[in-house]
């Protein structure tokens, strides 16, 4: 388990471009859980990459995400 989180998911999931936030639970500020919030996309790219998907979906990558594109 990788802990307490609130995931708001949306996108497009007819051509399956789905989106996502990672936010800290209730009453934790952002900046302490940049860490999780690293944690939960690395687990996300790895599992999308196993199956054969995109970080880059329709938007592009732009310069935050190069790194997860070069993954």
């Amino acid at each position: 388990m990788l802990g307490d989180f609130r995931i708001y998911c949306f996108g497009h999931l007819g051509d399956g471009n789905l989106h996502y936030n990672v936010f800290p639970p209730k009453g934790l500020a952002r900046d302490t859980f940049a860490k999780e919030r690293a944690k939960v996309s690395e687990v996300v790219h790895d599992l999308v990459h196993a199956l054969g998907g995109s970080v880059s979906a329709e938007h592009g990558v732009g310069r935050l995400r190069v790194g997860d594109l070069e993954r």
